[in-house]
């Protein structure tokens, strides 16, 4: 199964019978993902140059570090599920790091 699928746990059984067919179906969801946005907050225009770091909440283990693209976005796909932590460790160029 491709990494950006969560296994379905489900056990199935089935009964064989012959000269008959039967069929299984196995549900698979995508992994989520994370959409970071960077925003100048008196104009809202989107700023690139943000650095931002992603953790999981449960073990502090590291995600990724990231910076924003030119349109102040970043995606982090295929994410397990569970909660995560995000921080800005560097505001862009001309602005100031927020201390919250």
């Amino acid at each position: 199964m491709p990494d950006e699928y969560i296994l379905d746990p489900t056990v199935q059984n089935v009964k064989l019978e012959a000269g008959k067919t039967a069929r299984l179906l196995f549900s698979n969801e995508r992994k989520p993902g994370l959409e970071l946005i960077k925003l100048d907050s008196q104009t809202l225009s989107p700023l690139a140059g943000a650095e931002l770091r992603a953790t999981k909440a449960e073990n502090n283990e590291l995600v990724g570090e990231y910076v924003t693209q030119v349109n102040g976005r970043v995606f982090i796909p295929n994410l397990e599920p569970g909660v995560y932590v995000v921080e800005e460790t560097k505001a862009p160029d001309g602005y100031v790091l927020d201390p919250q």
